[in-house]
């Protein structure tokens, strides 16, 4: 909303407007993007698929290694393939905001005269 030599005056949607002196500034971070999870739903998704599947045919087959042998085999890649599945599924529905640190030394604040009525806070910054 203002600004002088030393402090802002920055106005927020649900408070009254709130004064920072600039000194108090100690990081500034800029938003790089959103991006989405699939990748890491995907891997997520089938080591779980995996161990829940595993776990169900240890259960079963408790004293014969050898007549189970297809069905941990039949497990794991069920597990693989239908967790990857549902992980990615779930991972491309969820997205991120990536944020980067400006280092506040290059930032700069300016005030200026806006068309019309009021005034215009500008923030500029080198990375």
């Amino acid at each position: 909303m203002a600004m002088d030599e030393t402090s802002l005056l920055i106005s927020t949607n649900d408070q009254r407007p709130l004064t920072v002196r600039r000194q108090d500034i100690a990081s500034l971070e800029v938003s790089a993007g959103r991006q989405r999870s699939a990748i890491q739903g995907t891997v997520i998704g089938a080591i779980a698929g995996i161990l829940l599947l595993q776990s169900s045919v240890r259960d079963q087959c408790a004293g014969n290694d050898t007549a189970c042998y297809t069905d941990r085999s039949r497990a794991t890649v069920d597990g693989l393939v239908g967790g990857a599945i549902w992980g990615a599924g779930i991972g491309a529905l969820i997205k991120r905001d990536r944020w980067m640190a400006v280092p506040v030394e290059s930032v700069r604040l300016s005030v200026a005269p806006s068309r019309g009525r009021g005034v215009r806070l500008s923030l500029s910054f080198a990375w």
